[in-house]
């Protein structure tokens, strides 16, 4: 099996050491490739290549103007047919209505999502007994081959607060963090 993962920072590195203690076959994208992402998986030069013969694609990259919807319909026919993709990074990496597309066209054969483009109104809020209004993330959260969970849980928020209290005394202490992005 061949995984690809699209950024390879602190999480992205941690999921391709995870793949790759299973057997996997792991490459990544990164405009800013590390050494220690070098030694457990091969850079290719572009999320294309990347992708083109990964049998699971997984996004850990930050949403920035250039990747807005990179995940889309002319991206998704690069894809290896029958690939999954996972997307635990930002709703905003795909464009949604494609990503449905192409799970209905057969070019990818399901994706884990714990994040959607415009979640706000919807998580971490408890929605039981009440109508989703938002018609494509409704589309999205029933689809027969998309397993969705959300982004927030109570164990995430509370160690986003402990890693920004950490972060912000070690800056206090050194002047930087270990967990710094740029």
């Amino acid at each position: 099996m061949t995984v690809a993962i699209i950024g390879t920072g602190r999480i992205g590195l941690a999921t391709a050491k995870i793949f790759k203690g299973f057997g996997c076959k792991v490459v990544g994208y990164d405009i800013y490739q590390s050494d220690a992402a070098k030694a457990v998986l091969d850079y290719k030069e572009s999320v294309e290549e990347a992708i083109k013969d990964a049998d699971l694609v997984s996004l850990h990259m930050p949403p920035t103007a250039e990747n807005t919807h990179l995940f889309n319909a002319d991206l998704f026919k690069s894809f290896k047919k029958g690939a999954i993709l996972m997307n635990m990074a930002h709703g905003a990496l795909i464009e949604t209505q494609d990503l449905l597309d192409a799970l209905d066209a057969g070019l990818l054969s399901g994706a884990g999502i714990d994040t959607y483009e415009f979640e706000g109104p919807y998580i971490p809020k408890n929605f039981e007994g009440q109508e989703i209004t938002d018609s494509l993330f409704k589309a999205l959260i029933n689809h027969p081959k998309v397993i969705y969970t959300p982004h927030y849980t109570d164990e995430a928020v509370k160690n986003l607060v402990e890693g920004a209290l950490n972060a912000t005394v070690e800056i206090i202490k050194t002047g930087t963090t270990t967990t710094r992005v740029n």
